[in-house]
């Protein structure tokens, strides 16, 4: 009964819900760029009023060291009822977003939210950076917290529970480990964890998910000659850092796309016969996948032995994210560059 007033009650302040989304949304908490530092110490204080107005104890925790200092972690705690008898719940999110560039290719500033309407397969959406990665997921949280407190009169409905949302998961979460060490204590007596931060097939098709890639970032730079050099004195006489990377590039995956690293692979779990058959049924559609990024089926790549969905959810992937090197402006330059980064 009182699951169905909580429903009713989200049903009823469905919109005070989206106008608080949206004006979380409007907090540029770009954590890679320091830049944005007040703004992302501004979202993480957004984050604990929400929290606090749930009844739940909140602390906006520093991170990093005096000399490097990182972005704060929201962290909360209810004790829960005394005749509660289940898990102790630890929920995991994040407040900070991706940087927004290129500007252009937004429709909208990246920051200032707005609803659009359904437009054929999609549906109704919000659309600014950061509502569906993460700041839209740990909002419906926020959201079903504020519920249950309002009508059960109890932070979490007297779900014993801990959240711990952190400032750092798009710069690779940095701080985290040291945090969550130092905070073992806390986080240690908890049983189960829930993250939000992943995905769900489709409207009205949501998914339990039982694991994720990770991430491990590597910068690397190759250093060649001590200055530019002129293209048409020093090409073909002397090694081109752009051209020498590209090549080095190159050889991380061999003809069946398979990824060359020494031992890049021992860790990763096998795919299962149950889950392959369970993962067919879902009847996802790579082919349409593909066609709303505006790819064809030619270009259902990867590595060989394992389908679009298996890719995706079961094996590792190594991609550059960026490169640079040399004259990357307007127009053109005759220049063979000193280093190139990937």
């Amino acid at each position: 009964m009182e699951t169905q007033q909580v429903v009713s009650y989200l049903d009823r302040h469905e919109a005070d819900a989206i106008g608080r989304l949206m004006e979380w949304l409007r907090i540029p908490s770009v954590s890679t760029d320091p830049a944005y530092s007040a703004d992302v110490r501004r979202a993480a204080e957004w984050g604990a009023q929400q929290l606090k107005a749930a009844g739940f104890d909140v602390e906006i925790m520093p991170t990093g060291t005096a000399d490097e200092p990182g972005h704060p972690v929201i962290l909360a705690s209810t004790p829960g009822d005394p005749a509660y008898a289940g898990p102790h719940v630890l929920f995991y999110g994040h407040y900070d977003v991706q940087p927004a560039e290129p500007l252009e290719l937004w429709d909208n500033p990246p920051y200032e939210p707005v609803i659009r309407p359904a437009e054929g397969e999609i549906g109704e959406r919000i659309v600014a950076r950061g509502a569906c990665d993460d700041k839209g997921q740990v909002a419906t949280f926020f959201e079903a917290m504020r519920a249950w407190k309002e009508i059960s009169g109890k932070a979490a409905g007297g779900v014993k529970m801990t959240v711990l949302i952190e400032g750092e998961e798009e710069s690779g979460s940095a701080n985290l480990e040291k945090f969550v060490d130092e905070q073992k204590d806390r986080l240690g007596a908890c049983d189960v964890c829930v993250i939000s931060d992943t995905g769900m097939l489709g409207r009205g098709k949501p998914a339990i998910t039982y694991g994720v890639r990770g991430l491990a970032y590597t910068e690397i730079t190759l250093h060649g000659p001590n200055q530019d050099l002129h293209s048409g004195l020093w090409g073909g006489r002397a090694p081109n850092p752009v051209n020498e990377l590209v090549k080095v590039l190159a050889q991380l995956w061999d003809q069946d796309r398979k990824i060359t690293i020494p031992g890049f692979y021992d860790d990763v779990q096998p795919v299962t016969d149950e889950e392959r058959r369970a993962w067919q049924r879902l009847g996802i559609d790579s082919v349409a996948a593909l066609r709303s990024i505006g790819l064809g089926p030619d270009a259902d790549v990867g590595e060989a032995g394992f389908n679009a969905t298996e890719r995706e959810w079961a094996r590792p992937s190594c991609d550059i994210n960026g490169i640079y090197g040399g004259y990357t402006g307007e127009g053109a330059k005759t220049v063979i560059a000193s280093h190139a980064t990937a």
